[in-house]
This record gives C-alpha cells, structure tokens and sequence, in this order.
C-alpha cells in the first residue's frame, strides 16, 4: 500500500508531510523553500518515488465563510499544475486555521512561530494530513 503526500502550498514554502502505509498516521517530512528550489515540481516528483506515494493532498484555504480568496485561486492554479505532472490522484481538502493550530502547537513547544517559519508550515502540513486520514 502506497503513502498519501500532503503539501500545504505557501508563496514561499511548501510544508510537506506524508502518511504511513496503512494511512493512519501523518509524519512531517520536510519544508520546499521556493525561493532557493524553484524546480519544486522535480522535488515533489522525487518525493513520489522515494516514498512510494499512491495519493497526494493538498491544502487548499477557504476563508472562514467558506469562500474563495485570491490564495484559494493560487493553490487551485497550483492543484492543477501538479495534475498535469503526475499520474495519481491529487486531492485538494480544506485547511483553514491549519496554521493557526501549527503556530499554537510551536507556542506549547516553547518555539517563536514567527522565527521558525518553516516549521510553521511543515506542522501545518502534518495537521492537514492528520485530519484528511481522520475523517476516512
């Protein structure tokens, strides 16, 4: 059984986190900066083979009255290119307050969200994934 890929798509960064075998837990795995990677398509593309990944989600943010924003647009542009890349499904899920719950869960850890920016959006993933594998 293959793994489930989540990104969680950010201007900047793509968090990344993945699945175990069997789809019950979600393991952070690593943070795309886009800025000094711009060929992130290879790396995703990469992470689909080291990991064996049958499945790719990707966190797609609504706002708080379910609607679409500029950012919703951007991640669906997105959805769609990497669609066009890779032969598996690719699922979008909402993910709104994803990095709200990441900021808060660094705060408990002792960690300043707005120093460690990267495991803001690693976590983020992680939670997304979490609640994706959760609700099957």
């Amino acid at each position: 059984m293959g793994r489930i890929l989540c990104l969680d798509y950010g201007e900047r960064r793509i968090g990344v986190s993945v699945s175990d075998p069997l789809h019950t837990i979600a393991s952070p795995l690593t943070t795309i900066d886009r800025k000094f990677s711009p060929d992130y398509i290879k790396i995703i593309h990469n992470l689909i083979i080291d990991k064996n990944v049958e499945m790719i989600i990707v966190g797609v943010p609504y706002t708080m009255k379910n609607n679409i924003s500029k950012q919703t647009e951007i991640v669906n542009d997105f959805i769609k290119e990497i669609k066009e890349k890779f032969n598996i499904p690719i699922k979008g899920v909402d993910e709104r307050l994803s990095t709200i719950s990441a900021k808060k869960e660094l705060i408990k850890q002792g960690i300043k969200p707005s120093l460690e920016k990267t495991k803001v959006d690693i976590i983020a993933s992680t939670i997304i994934l979490q609640e994706y594998i959760d609700s099957k």
